[in-house]
């Protein structure tokens, strides 16, 4: 911002407007510094592992923002970001899939355990 626009908040404002790819990750990096600050064991019990939770799950928005940003930032070959999108979608679907089993009360297929016979 200092070197390119010397501060000035117009030109920054329609930089933004022009490249919303600036927007997205400069978002990300934001939401991001809360994770950070709160990322040691300290923070954790000083928060409290509830609340420590809650504010992680941040990543789930953070995560495809900054694909996003990535995505929209290339100019002509998006191969590379979409691999990052795949492999994002995958994790994520792994992890919902899970999460509604669990509240499903699913649990894993597992083999039943061989009983002894009783002798007749």
């Amino acid at each position: 911002m200092a070197f390119d626009h010397v501060f000035e908040v117009t030109e920054i404002l329609k930089d933004i407007v022009k490249r919303p790819f600036i927007t997205v990750g400069f978002t990300a990096l934001v939401l991001m510094l809360p994770l950070a600050v709160t990322s040691t064991n300290k923070m954790v019990q000083r928060l409290g592992a509830k609340r420590w939770l809650a504010l992680h799950r941040l990543v789930y928005v953070i995560a495809p923002l900054g694909v996003l940003h990535f995505w929209w930032m290339v100019k002509k070959d998006v191969t590379e970001p979409a691999i990052y999108a795949a492999i994002l979608t995958l994790l994520l679907g792994y992890r919902l899939v899970a999460k509604l089993r669990e509240r499903r009360g699913a649990r894993p297929v597992a083999r039943p355990v061989a009983q002894p016979r009783p002798n007749a």
